[in-house]
């Protein structure tokens, strides 16, 4: 099945339905709901992709892109957010980014274009 993806919100419900799709998929998914959170599971894995939230409590999504990166420039983040922030996750280093309420064709589709 390869490496899961990452999942991270703070929204406990977005992450169950998020992991349950990509489930659906045929994919394995982790979840975390903070920024220390990821980053202490970025210390022991390395997912195929992350999906990550804009708003976090404590450090938002972009401080956390910055983490993300400066700890492993290849992985691939899908930023996902409420309001429209796709140039500013684009900008700020993620390789997609993702309206929420989103859709599962959308979400298959960016699965099926960075994990093989």
């Amino acid at each position: 099945m390869g490496n899961p993806i990452l999942v991270v919100d703070d929204d406990e419900d977005n992450c169950i339905l998020m992991q349950k799709m990509i489930e659906h998929f045929g994919k394995s998914a982790d979840v975390a709901g903070d920024a220390d959170s990821c980053m202490n599971y970025l210390k022991e894995n390395t997912p195929s992709l992350i999906f990550l939230d804009i708003s976090l409590p404590g450090k938002d999504g972009f401080a956390v892109l910055q983490d993300i990166k400066a700890l492993d420039k290849g992985i691939n983040v899908v930023m996902f957010s409420a309001h429209d922030k796709a140039k500013e996750a684009t900008d700020a280093g993620a390789a997609e980014f993702l309206s929420k309420p989103f859709n599962p064709e959308d979400l298959e589709k960016i699965i099926s274009k960075f994990v093989k």
